[in-house]
């Protein structure tokens, strides 16, 4: 069980329309809370506030705030989002405010990594995360979006294709028994080349 809350930019480096500020943890909520003030409106988890980001009790920015309760989060823990002004300064004091108020920064793959650690994704989806980031083209982009579930099609044809060899194999002593009646018909869907005894 992971103890500490982490906190990192989870939008481009640079300058942009919006940046977000992710937190995740135990108290993700208190520190947001810290962070972000709402206007009159209690925050409630899956929904959408907007209000004022303070660091010092100084106004810096104004933007919003979602929160996602444990496990309904990307991580599996308490997790808040505050989208502020994307620009360089702005989102780094956003930051700062939330480091000082009890976050720690995040390592480079740490909410993937609690998402893993917490179930919500499998190291196949983990891994697929990192490569869908680097993608640079639309090719590379749709082999990693493909690529899980063109595995498990494959997974399952290897699967069959081992069960119709295996009835091959024991035809002569088990189909006697009825074991293997169904060979016949599995062998005749499959392509003429994958066929057992072509």
């Amino acid at each position: 069980m992971v103890e500490d809350t982490i906190a990192a930019v989870s939008t481009a480096k640079g300058k942009g329309g919006v940046a977000m500020i992710r937190i995740s943890g135990p108290d993700a909520l208190e520190v947001a809370k810290k962070v972000f003030r709402t206007h009159g409106s209690q925050i409630t988890p899956r929904r959408c506030l907007y209000g004022d980001i303070i660091r010092e009790n100084e106004i810096i920015d104004d933007g919003t705030l979602t929160y996602f309760s444990s496990p309904h989060s990307y991580t599996g823990e308490d997790v808040c989002e505050i989208c502020c002004h994307g620009g360089i300064y702005v989102t780094s004091a956003v930051l700062e405010s939330v480091l000082s108020s009890g976050a720690r920064i995040a390592e480079a793959g740490e909410f993937t990594r609690r998402a893993y650690i917490n179930g919500k994704l499998t190291l196949s989806r983990a891994e697929a995360v990192g490569a869908i980031i680097d993608a640079r083209t639309d090719n590379q982009a749709f082999l990693v979006a493909g690529k899980r579930r063109s595995f498990l099609k494959a997974l399952r044809n290897k699967r069959e294709y081992a069960c119709d060899a295996l009835a091959f194999l024991c035809d002569n002593r088990l189909s006697r028994r009825g074991y293997c009646r169904g060979r016949e018909r599995r062998n005749a869907t499959l392509p003429r080349q994958n066929r057992i005894g072509a």
